[in-house]
């Protein structure tokens, strides 16, 4: 007699195995093993690449993000150094020394 896999076995197991399957940790056999072998392997397989492009797409956000806010500091910052050099060269003729 063919065993067949039933699905999961409750609210806290499906959320177990969801987030397992967010991990990695997912069993094969248990998905060749079922009633439609092909179509969970398939399934499988687009949910991977699908939130392999999503979590990719959310790294490249976020560093677009710091880019642009490293860019706007570094401005920032030059436009201080800048005023100060401009300042050390305007008080230069008052020190004995010179800075």
């Amino acid at each position: 007699m063919t065993h067949f896999y039933l699905g999961f076995s409750g609210y806290g197991d499906t959320i177990r195995r969801c987030f397992l399957g967010l991990l990695g940790d997912f069993d094969l056999d248990s998905y060749i093993s079922g009633r439609y072998p092909v179509a969970c392997v398939i399934v499988l397989l687009i949910y991977v690449v699908v939130v392999s492009i999503l979590l990719l797409n959310l790294l490249i956000a976020m560093m677009g993000d710091t880019y642009a806010d490293v860019k706007k500091s570094a401005k920032q910052l030059w436009f201080v150094i800048a005023n100060e050099s401009d300042l050390k060269k305007s008080f230069r003729c008052f020190s004995p020394v010179g800075i």
